[in-house]
């Protein structure tokens, strides 16, 4: 099973989106590269409003970019990888803030 992806960061947060940052676990053997079939289940929601999670798997990839995003509110997110072998470990929830308004 994979390695947790570690450092997840909103990044180059924009008016109406915000990018979504990771370094992918194992990083000390990358040409495992965390076993056949790896990919990262990407979740998001708005902190303190009961919503379920909204999700992406992105592949070969460790950012992703979200849109459609309030100005200046707070997102939980989590990244878990998972390969063909099963899920790595359920991830830490990070809290970021998507973007300012840039009026």
């Amino acid at each position: 099973k994979p390695d947790s992806p570690t450092d997840l960061e909103l990044t180059d947060q924009m008016e109406r989106s915000v990018q979504l940052t990771w370094i992918p676990g194992d990083e000390n053997n990358r040409f495992q590269s965390n076993g056949p079939g790896l990919e990262y289940k990407v979740q998001w929601r708005q902190k303190d409003v009961e919503d379920d999670w909204t999700s992406k798997n992105v592949v070969n990839v460790s950012q992703l970019i979200v849109s459609g995003t309030p100005t200046y509110v707070p997102y939980e997110i989590k990244v878990q990888a998972f390969n063909d072998y099963g899920n790595g470990p359920e991830p830490a929830v990070v809290i970021g803030f998507s973007g300012e308004d840039r009026k």
